[in-house]
Parts: structure tokens; sequence; C-alpha cells
């Protein structure tokens, strides 16, 4: 036994249909549009667009990658760094910078030459240099 809709569909197919009844107009239109043939064309740039973003998604990939090894480098690091200190007994001790005490103007001076160089170089340099 065949359903309303199949009967419906056959109607259409073989041309008796009725053009008042709402659900036969529809199915036309439907049959009309599957009657036609798609449209397949690629656009010239579709291969270029497939191959940035296979080329973005490995750089994703290689940028993740490269921070996870720099997480676990900074991470042995510290480790290393805190097992050095615990075995060997270190203290920490500024005698080493006692000098600098007796240099307080020449301290000053230096961090105001600095300043200055790197006021001249954005001066004479352009803003947006590739170096």
């Amino acid at each position: 036994m065949k359903t309303p809709d199949e009967k419906l569909q056959e109607s259409i197919e073989q041309g008796r249909f009725d053009s008042s009844d709402l659900d036969s107009h529809a199915y036309q239109i439907v049959f009309e549009a599957i009657k036609k043939e798609p449209n397949t064309h690629l656009s010239p740039q579709f291969s270029d667009k497939i191959l940035s973003r296979i080329i973005k998604a490995e750089e994703k990939r290689a940028f993740q990658k490269d921070l996870m090894w720099l997480g676990i480098g900074v991470l042995v690091l510290i480790v290393t760094a805190i097992i050095t200190i615990v075995l060997t007994g270190f203290k920490l001790n500024a005698g080493a910078f006692k000098f600098v005490g007796n240099y307080g103007g020449l301290l000053v001076f230096a961090v105001l030459l600095i300043g200055f160089y790197q006021w001249v170089e954005r001066k004479i340099l352009p803003r947006h240099s590739a170096v």
C-alpha cells in the first residue's frame, strides 16, 4: 500500500497534479529543483585557501610545541637551581655589589647616557624598520 506522499510523488512525476493543492505545488517545486544539475565548479583560489589553512594549522601546532618545550626547559632550570642551592648550601650575599656604593654618580651618569642613546636612536632610525 502506498502512502499519500508516494501517490502524490507519482502523480507529479507523470505530470498529473492538482495545482490548487499546496502540497502538490510544494512537491513540484522540490522535484524541479532536484532535476537540475548542481553547480560543482570550484573557485580558482580554492586550493590556495586550503593550503593556507593547512600551513596556519601547522604553524600553530609548531608554536604550541615550542611553547611546551620552553615551559619544560624553564621548569627543569628552576628545579635544577633549587636542587643545586639545597645540596651546596648556597647563601645569598650582596658582597660582590658593595663597590657600586662608592660609584653612585658614575651609575647615574651611565643610566642617563644609555637613555640619551635610546632617544637619539629613536630620532635617527625610521619607526618601521625591519632591523
